[in-house]
């Protein structure tokens, strides 16, 4: 299936809807178009891909670890498969521009994406407000397309590490 410009806008209004207070989205993670169909199959309204699974998957460690062309290419391949909106792990940015990333989701057909606060090669949390100047430079790329991009928050920083397993404190 491919997704034109309409299409893609519809997926972006389908996943913003889907926030509503009060009443979490629960995102189901994919890392291959076999796993997206079985979650859009089970009734899931949505599907979010996830960078460590996708990265291993294609045989790279998590935390930017993948080159980004082949993450895009992965999710590419997530989004076609289903009928649902996908949001993108897009990690944090992958190096990337804001214009480049905004592209890069827009041509892969990602209704929304997660970019993480994180400096992987210290796994320190970024200056807040450079986090949110980054944040604040894709959404302008992305209006400046009339992509309607939807950028998810993370919660995973606030999820005690006793509920991640073996001492990891930070999922990817």
């Amino acid at each position: 299936m491919t997704t034109t410009a309409n299409d893609l806008g519809s997926r972006c209004d389908l996943l913003r809807s889907l926030h509503q207070p009060g009443a979490p989205l629960v995102l189901p993670n994919a890392w291959d178009a076999a796993t997206a169909r079985a979650v859009a199959a089970a009734g899931f309204p949505a599907v979010a891909t996830t960078s460590a699974a996708v990265a291993a998957a294609l045989g790279y460690d998590d935390h930017e670890g993948a080159p980004a062309g082949e993450m895009l290419a992965a999710a590419a391949r997530i989004a076609r498969s289903v009928d649902v909106p996908v949001t993108v792990d897009a990690e944090a940015g992958y190096g990337m521009t804001a214009a480049e990333l905004v592209a890069g989701l827009s041509g892969m057909g990602a209704a929304g994406c997660n970019l993480e606060d994180t400096h992987h090669a210290t796994q320190a949390l970024r200056d807040p407000a450079r986090q949110a100047a980054w944040l604040h430079a894709v959404r302008q790329a992305a209006s400046g397309q009339g992509y309607r991009l939807v950028i998810n928050a993370r919660i995973d920083v606030f999820i005690p590490s006793a509920f991640m397993g073996a001492g990891r404190a930070r999922p990817g």
